[in-house]
């Protein structure tokens, strides 16, 4: 719904919009879909999929390179806040994730959606903003970059 908010935005090229759907094909499709109209007309949307989950994550980081900030629900994929790159969180579906947005936010590293309607003027606002320099230190400084060094870890000492 937020698309509807920066429309303009997205079709004079202000703004570049890629959204990961990893290996969901069902869902690429029909964001393919409700984006043709703005694609048709020249608008930088891209959609980052790839049907095996390994290589969607590579293409994800590499469009999180260019990224200026973040957009997600403060799932699995909240450790790309390491990255620098400043979260803005949807609301969370399930206590995990309750959990996951309450961390980022005591550390600083994330901020939460504002009303869909008043996200063109915000994100504008925030992206000039000390809060987006702040929240992207606090996300390269306070959030630890190792979990997959531990997660190779725990899974060689099950193996042994």
């Amino acid at each position: 719904q937020f698309v509807t908010e920066i429309y303009e935005e997205i079709l004079v090229g202000k703004i570049k919009l890629s959204v990961n759907v990893g290996h969901n094909y069902p869902l690429m499709k029909r964001l393919y879909r409700r984006f043709l109209t703005l694609k048709e007309k020249g608008a930088d949307i891209r959609i980052t999929y790839h049907p095996n989950l390994f290589t969607a994550f590579t293409h994800f980081n590499n469009e999180l390179e260019t990224a200026d900030l973040f957009i997600t629900k403060p799932g699995e994929v909240v450790f790309y806040a390491a990255y620098g790159k400043p979260l803005i969180l949807l609301p969370p579906l399930g206590n995990h994730e309750v959990y996951n947005r309450d961390y980022l936010m005591e550390n600083g590293a994330a901020a939460d959606f504002p009303p869909v309607n008043s996200f063109k003027k915000w994100v504008s606002e925030f992206i000039y903003s000390d809060q987006y320099l702040d929240t992207a230190c606090n996300s390269y400084t306070k959030i630890p970059r190792n979990g997959g060094d531990k997660i190779v870890n725990i899974l060689q000492e099950t193996r042994a």
